[in-house]
């Protein structure tokens, strides 16, 4: 099924999983830094209580 790519679609393909890839690293970056903040909220409160 490659062989009947075009060079064009490759290259679109070769895009998406770049773009794939990044929103993953945005992703695990938001999952630790709302971790954080929910850690960080929660001994705020709990020190306030």
């Amino acid at each position: 099924s490659e062989q009947k790519q075009s060079p064009r679609e490759r290259k679109c393909e070769e895009h998406i999983l770049e773009a794939v890839l990044e929103l993953d690293f945005i992703e695990s970056s938001l999952e630790i830094v709302i971790g954080e903040w929910k850690s960080s909220s929660r001994s705020r409160l709990s020190s306030s209580l």
